[in-house]
């Protein structure tokens, strides 16, 4: 390089010059370099506090949902217990399930119905 600057007609002290404002010129880009890394180095920080929160708010979400769902199922079988013991302590009746099934709201078995078609025949015959 100093044969270079020499035919160039740089002489020693330019050189020098020349030299510091190049390592000068370093030192600034370095240090944007550095100021950037740091920079972006902060906001990769911040970014991940803000991920792991939102992942643990979303945790504690689903944790206090699964807790819900599962008191829930757990009410529904303390109460589905408790009406299986209430069904075997009740007393039972004589009534069969066949039976409750024809019943239409009248209390006469249709013995009437063949009490009336005799009086009928009878009317007729008669």
């Amino acid at each position: 390089m100093e044969a270079k600057s020499h035919w160039l007609g740089i002489d020693a002290h330019d050189e020098v010059l020349m030299r510091r404002l190049m390592r000068v010129r370093d030192d600034f880009r370095a240090d944007d370099l550095q100021a950037n890394f740091h920079v972006q180095e902060a906001q990769r920080i911040v970014d991940e506090e803000r991920a792991r929160k939102q992942a643990l708010r979303e945790a504690n979400k689903d944790k206090r949902d699964a807790l819900a769902r599962a008191k829930e199922a757990f009410q529904n079988r303390i109460l589905q217990a408790d009406e299986s013991e209430d069904d075997e302590n009740a007393p039972k009746s004589n009534v069969t399930p066949s039976d409750d099934d024809d019943d239409d709201g009248d209390d006469d078995d249709g013995d009437d119905e063949s009490q009336d078609d005799s009086t009928d025949d009878d009317v007729a015959s008669g």
